[in-house]
């Protein structure tokens, strides 16, 4: 019987070293209570298995060798592909989802991987551990003592910050109030005509503003493009490049599905080994708005979506913010699926919504605990209420709210009261996304409202923005009239949605020159009196100077860039250069003659791609390189029928 406990003590830690130590740990929220089960039911079947072995195994070594190591690889990875399948069927009908025949291919590899490095280790260890029960428990504590410090490295936090308390509110220490939406195209709001659904909190607030018209993200995709806002800086000089989430290494993540959407950069070794959640995050030594403000007394807080690392390192209690109450996460579901107070739009046969309803829960989190709640609410309308009782509990201080929305991020789910007013708009999908703007549109103006009733409107900035363009792969979001959408190097992709308002101390007007949601940072501390430090914010600009003189010739940025991987841009003037490194495209425009990026004039203009060329190569000498590789390279539109790939 030792060898039998053998083998189950090497197959079972190495179950947990590498799906619960390394996966569960970080994707716990992610991953129902059955799938975890799962494990110590593959441990149980494989423990039985062994036992029935040691029963019926003949005396010669050549016999034992085969019942317990070539009948276990066989048998037992059966036993674990068999159940993987279960698993997998049971999870996917519950989410209405198709069953891929290629879910095989991932079913049989997670089945597999623990059986053969279990065997060769239990073997290698049986003649050392046959004789001793001491030396069975001493491995057995060393194991799990091992997999009890890999699990502590990814949970360590390294020099919590400490900051003064929090002050009282003071007219020249305004609250700042930071409302983001989450990939709200520039053709969703902010008078756009030819819409069949009107946005009147956002527009209002963008004509009682500053409404600039030329605003850019620091990347056409979430996650990057947060931290430029946050930070004030080209998220590149830390390393921040792609996605943080490890779609590839989650166990409801099919890898046909990758396949089918075209992944192709570092095909496998991308696929299944690019965890190192140690290194997906946030540099825990940036500076964030929310540290900046902090400094400064005032009361800081997260609703929403966070989206810059898994890991505490890298979540909002180590980067400046008193409290969190959202998800970590890429997106989540705003109410479960098949709820009566919402309506959907699902589609099987899109590659990324069929992977955000494979992994997406409702699911929330209060400072590293999830919330309980006695009823799931609308998410835009759960944020809008907590951002209002923080409001109302620092109507006396001095406060920063960051108001990260989910919406209009898919999955697309609509409140069904909003969409069955929506009866001009005849097309489903149109329809259900009009309702979620809407929505969104709605808590601006509660929000608003709540400032008005407690009379700190004139003392309260408020930043409405988008962190990146409306994705294309998606067929309701706009960027008209511009070319391109999320996940793009085109101005569809780049530009964003941006308002500055502050009541009675800026006047409402229209810029046109050319800015960066980077500029945020910068333009808040001088408007609350502050000088930033030489290593902070060192890309953004202080937009007040530039708003006041409204100067054509004086801009706030002569040139502004992006890399995302292979897929480079830099904007100077009128001309913009668009590199595609993968597929060894160029593309050069002149934006003033061509704003919709309608003729490329790479050919045309030799000269003038080597300049900006050789501008982009200056700029990347000061990046670090990318901390991590992207999950897959997705084929994206650019509204007139060419697919280009990016890394995502």
């Amino acid at each position: 019987m030792k060898r039998i406990y053998t083998h189950a003590l090497i197959f079972f830690v190495l179950a947990f070293a590498y799906t619960k130590g390394s996966i569960l740990s970080v994707f716990m929220y992610y991953i129902p209570l059955f799938a975890q089960l799962m494990i110590v039911g593959c441990f149980l079947v494989f423990l039985l298995f062994l036992a029935w072995l040691k029963r019926n195994e003949a005396e010669t070594s050549k016999q034992i060798v085969w019942n317990t190591v070539l009948k276990t690889s066989v048998l037992g990875s059966l036993f674990g592909y068999i159940l993987q399948l279960i698993n997998i069927a049971v999870y996917l009908k519950i989410r209405a989802i198709p069953i891929d025949i290629g879910l095989f291919e991932d079913e049989f590899y997670r089945s597999v991987v623990f059986i053969f490095p279990c065997l060769g280790i239990a073997e290698g260890l049986h003649p050392f551990l046959k004789n001793s029960l001491s030396k069975q428990l001493a491995l057995t504590a060393l194991v799990i003592g091992l997999c009890g410090f890999q699990i502590k490295g990814l949970l360590s936090v390294e020099n919590p910050k400490t900051y003064p308390s929090v002050s009282k509110t003071s007219k020249d220490k305004p609250n700042v109030i930071l409302i983001l939406a989450d990939d709200l195209g520039t053709g969703d709001v902010l008078f756009n005509e030819k819409k069949q659904y009107s946005t009147p909190h956002i527009d209002k607030l963008a004509a009682e503003g500053i409404h600039f018209k030329n605003a850019f993200c620091s990347a056409p995709i979430c996650s990057p493009s947060r931290v430029g806002l946050l930070t004030g800086e080209y998220q590149q000089r830390y390393g921040f490049e792609h996605l943080t989430d490890c779609f590839s290494t989650h166990p409801y993540a099919r890898k046909a599905d990758f396949a089918k959407y075209g992944h192709q950069f570092g095909s496998d070794n991308a696929y299944w080994w690019d965890l190192e959640m140690n290194k997906r995050g946030i540099d825990p030594q940036t500076t964030t708005l929310a540290e900046f403000l902090k400094e400064d007394g005032y009361a800081t807080a997260i609703i929403g979506k966070w989206h810059l690392g898994l890991l505490p390192r890298f979540q909002p209690s180590n980067h400046g913010f008193d409290s969190f109450l959202g998800t970590y996460s890429a997106g989540m579901f705003y109410l479960s699926p098949k709820d009566q107070r919402i309506t959907e739009y699902f589609h099987t046969d899109n590659f990324f919504e069929k992977l955000e309803h494979q992994l997406m829960v409702y699911k929330l989190f209060e400072n590293g605990k999830p919330l309980k709640l006695e009823q799931e609410t609308y998410t835009t309308d759960l944020f809008t209420q907590k951002g209002l009782d923080f409001i109302e509990k620092n109507k006396d201080n001095r406060f920063f709210l960051y108001l990260p929305f989910n919406a209009v991020h898919g999955p697309f789910q609509a409140p069904k009261a909003i969409y069955d007013t929506l009866t001009n708009i005849k097309k489903h999908e149109d329809r259900v996304y009009a309702a979620m703007v809407i929505s969104l549109d709605a808590s601006v103006g509660r929000i608003r409202k709540k400032l008005e009733a407690l009379h700190l409107d004139e003392n309260t900035i408020i930043v409405f923005a988008s962190d990146n363009g409306a994705p294309l792969y998606f067929p309701a979001g706009s960027n008209m009239p511009l070319c391109g959408g999320k996940m793009s190097g085109f101005e569809g992709g780049l530009r964003v949605p941006f308002v500055f308002h502050w009541k009675n101390h800026l006047p409402p007007s229209v810029y046109a020159a050319q800015v960066s949601l980077m500029d945020v940072f910068k333009t808040v501390a001088a408007a609350i009196g502050r000088t930033v430090p030489e290593n902070v914010a060192q890309d953004g600009v202080n937009l007040l100077p530039f708003v006041a003189s409204n100067d054509t010739l004086q801009v706030p940025h002569k040139a502004l860039f992006w890399r995302v991987g292979y897929v480079k841009m830099v904007r100077k003037g009128d001309w913009k250069l668009h590199l595609n490194e993968k597929e060894g495209l160029t593309f050069l425009h002149n934006l003033k003659e061509d704003p919709l990026e309608t003729r490329n004039l790479a050919t045309q203009q030799p000269e003038k791609a080597a300049e900006l060329k050789s501008e982009l190569a200056n700029w990347e000498k000061d990046l670090k390189n990318p901390h991590w590789l992207p999950s897959l390279d997705a084929k994206i539109e650019d509204g007139k029928g060419a697919r280009f790939y990016f890394p995502w």
